[in-house]
């Protein structure tokens, strides 16, 4: 008489193995997807100093901001971790500690500086036609940010050294606007000599600056002159944020 054991017992060995493949293998994907890295999502700190106050904010990596009246900044969670990235509208001045390996940028609307470990001043408030910042003490360097999210070649700036940047500047139009730009065009672009978009002022008195930090405005004379032709509109658009905390009376020279 013949038995079915040794088929019994064959079925039951691949059985058992299938089992055995199947649990190791779960056990492999469950312990490889629970050490991936989880997505860090980024999260924002926002600063904003109401008009009438100024304020000293210190970053995580003790790098230090003063902002001024009607200033807001803004860096993300990732700060000193894998980026020294900022964020400005208004005006800032800036303390930056020294880091080998992250550097300092700030990004202001239509203007990107670059700083290893300086001192610089940041002004870029929406209302006005211009982007400026100085140096005070190191370097920084200096990139324009057109529109299109494209940027100049860079310059770099010594100390009393000052850039300014006029927002109203236009990228040079395409040969032909129903073509896509070819590489040469491409190219031009991309190189846009800096100093056609950015203007250097060399020995400037960065202290007079910076004076804001002390709540003290310094309006020097030509501005007084520049207010005379252009009725008040100029020397009010320039000092606003003094303007909506100061009263400020002053004699027209005859």
């Amino acid at each position: 008489m013949k038995t079915d054991e040794p088929e019994t017992r064959s079925n039951w060995w691949k059985y058992a193995a299938t089992a055995v493949i199947f649990t190791m293998l779960g056990s492999f994907l469950y312990y490889y997807f629970s050490n991936l890295p989880t997505p860090v999502k980024l999260t924002y700190q926002e600063i904003f100093v109401p008009y009438g106050s100024t304020s000293r904010i210190i970053l995580p990596d003790g790098s230090s901001v003063w902002l001024n009246a009607g200033s807001f900044l803004k860096y993300n969670n990732n700060y000193n971790v894998t980026n020294r990235n900022v964020f400005v509208k208004g005006e800032a001045f800036f303390e930056v500690e020294k880091n080998g390996e992250l550097n300092f940028v700030v990004t202001t609307p239509g203007m990107e500086v670059k700083a290893v470990g300086t001192k610089f001043n940041v002004k870029a408030y929406p209302e006005e036609k211009t982007v400026t910042a100085a140096v005070v003490e190191g370097k920084i360097e200096v990139q324009s940010l057109m529109q299109s999210g494209k940027k100049s070649g860079e310059l770099l700036l010594s100390s009393n050294q000052a850039v300014s940047l006029e927002k109203e500047y236009t990228e040079p139009p395409l040969s032909d606007p129903q073509k896509i730009r070819t590489g040469k065009e491409k190219e031009i672009i991309n190189q846009i000599n800096p100093s056609k978009i950015l203007r250097i002022e060399n020995q400037i008195n960065v202290e007079s600056l910076i004076m804001w930090r002390n709540g003290i405005l310094i309006i020097e004379r030509e501005n007084w002159v520049h207010s005379q032709s252009n009725s008040n509109e100029g020397i009010m658009l320039k000092y606003n944020s003094w303007m909506k905390v100061l009263k400020i009376t002053y004699l027209a020279e005859s």
